[in-house]
């Protein structure tokens, strides 16, 4: 039988460094909530501007939250304010072990301003972090019509066809290969060879 592991000392620096560690996220935790809390109140008066500010305001205070971090990036992109987004969603990437979604938002935000190299290579590191998130593969497919590369788009998207995903993964897909598909020349077989196994994917899996 193995002898038990032995346990871990920590000196007191040691100790002393976690409990500062965890004190400042929980306080920024604190602010951030505080500061979302603040933001939905302007938002229900129909403040959008002061809302979006306190809502910048939490995510910057807490980038870790990803919820939080998502949903002000949507917003700030649909109230086309992508460069504001951009500057958010870089700073979160930022951090350690950021999701692949702030990846994938980012790209976003970078296709809309035109920095086509930089979206490719956040929808790229997106789809390196989490494969089975369809938001990377659309960047990159977008980014390929843009260019008139129809093709391309196809391939990118083939290769999420391949990964795991639930039923709306793969009905949204099959709705990406049909706007990808658009361009090329009318070819109704190979479109259905494309779309059809999608499709039949998505049928055989439960909605969620």
């Amino acid at each position: 039988v193995s002898p038990p592991p032995s346990a871990v000392v920590l000196t007191p620096e040691q100790l002393a460094r976690m409990e500062a560690t965890n004190s400042a996220v929980v306080e920024a935790r604190a602010e951030a909530m505080a500061r979302y809390a603040t933001g939905l109140s302007h938002q229900a008066q129909g403040n959008d501007a002061a809302a979006l500010a306190e809502l910048y305001a939490a995510a910057l205070a807490d980038l870790a939250h990803d919820g939080l971090v998502v949903d002000l990036a949507r917003q700030l992109v649909q109230s086309g304010q992508a460069e504001k987004a951009r500057e958010l969603l870089l700073k979160a990437t930022a951090q350690p072990k950021a999701p692949g979604v702030y990846f994938a938002l980012l790209g976003w935000a970078d296709q809309l301003l035109g920095r086509k190299a930089e979206a490719m290579a956040a929808a790229q590191k997106a789809v390196s972090l989490c494969p089975t998130n369809l938001a990377g593969y659309q960047v990159q497919a977008n980014l390929h019509l843009a260019d008139k590369q129809p093709e391309e788009a196809l391939i990118i998207l083939a290769q999420a066809a391949r990964q795991p995903g639930d039923a709306v993964f793969f009905i949204d897909l099959a709705e990406l290969l049909l706007k990808c598909a658009a361009p090329l020349p009318p070819d109704n077989e190979t479109n259905k060879a494309r779309v059809l196994p999608v499709l039949d994917r998505a049928r055989n899996l439960p909605l969620e």
